[in-house]
């Protein structure tokens, strides 16, 4: 991350960093949790599982462009919580502001590490 904002001018940072925050948290719980999970009857717990099983295994497979397995392992857990919180709350909202804080915190512990390198 750090090496993809380097020559950035600050304006150029902030629009990137906007981006990455709302971009991909939006367009990602469009399709997992709102698109994908309404395939499934959601009218008892066991669908609402298979639902939030299922799209968080694509979720996951999705973004197999992480070679380390904990790194794996960590977006199929906030892809469940994501779609548990989906079919908790019954909308969108609150899955897109988990994501973002997803981003931030990855973000974070991205430019903490590289400077300890």
């Amino acid at each position: 991350m750090i090496s993809f904002l380097g020559g950035l001018s600050a304006l150029e940072k902030l629009l990137c960093l906007v981006m990455l925050l709302a971009l991909p948290p939006i367009s990602e719980e469009l399709l997992y949790r709102h698109f994908l999970m309404r395939l499934f009857p959601m009218n008892s717990r066991f669908w609402q599982w298979t639902a939030i099983l299922i799209t968080s295994t694509l979720f996951m497979l999705m973004h197999s462009q992480y070679a380390h397995w904990p790194s794996f392992a960590l977006i199929g857990s906030l892809a469940v919580l994501f779609a548990y919180a989906r079919v908790r709350t019954g909308g969108i909202l609150v899955p897109v502001l988990l994501h973002s804080f997803a981003e931030i915190c990855g973000m974070l512990s991205d430019t903490v590490l590289s400077q300890l390198v």
